[in-house]
């Protein structure tokens, strides 16, 4: 189901979801007889959704836009503490191995998106700023993205990128806690 509607120009609200009925999910399981916690493959029976709704607001120099996302077949509070508790057992490499792969990028199931894009600045108007910020709505970990880009002579755009991660030691977000820069160039 996707839906949008522009209230006036440059303003709209929108949103985009779905239902998988009895699909599946990576899911924490103790192994019996023991206090050994392993994630596994599990059948979800019913249906589960996945849903994204947000605001945008557009005009000559600024986007920005608020969006929430709901994902049902993500870890709950609880489960990610479990989860992240057993990186250190004796399951704690298959574990880690389990969570870390394709399709885990955002492994629970609420969060917030602010993004907020400046475009023409610079003397020549071709200089662009954007932030965009990831909250965790479970554990209130995030991590913000701030980028500066601008031309260099015909095919060529200079970056500066940083990447800044809040939250507690093993939050949902805050779980690699690194700070990240990169400087460098492109060529188009």
């Amino acid at each position: 189901l996707t839906a949008s509607y522009e209230f006036v120009e440059g303003f709209s609200l929108y949103m985009d979801g779905r239902a998988t009925h009895k699909t599946r999910r990576l899911a924490p399981s103790f192994i019996p007889l023991t206090s050994t916690l392993i994630l596994t493959e599990q059948e979800l029976t019913g249906y589960s959704p996945l849903a994204l709704a947000g605001a945008r607001l557009e005009t000559e120099n600024y986007d920005i836009r608020l969006e929430g996302v709901f994902n049902d077949r993500g870890f709950s509070k609880d489960e990610l503490v479990s989860i992240r508790n057993s990186f250190a057992g004796i399951t704690g490499a298959l574990n880690l191995q389990s969570y870390l792969r394709s399709g885990l990028e955002l492994p629970g199931q609420r969060y917030l998106y602010l993004s907020v894009r400046r475009s023409h600045l610079g003397a020549d108007n071709d200089q662009t700023l954007s932030l965009r910020y990831l909250l965790s709505l479970q554990d209130s970990s995030g991590a913000l993205l701030a980028t500066y880009e601008a031309p260099f002579k015909d095919s060529w755009t200079f970056f500066l990128e940083g990447n800044f991660v809040n939250g507690k030691e093993l939050g949902e977000i805050s779980f690699v806690k690194q700070n990240r820069y990169s400087l460098g160039f492109s060529y188009f």
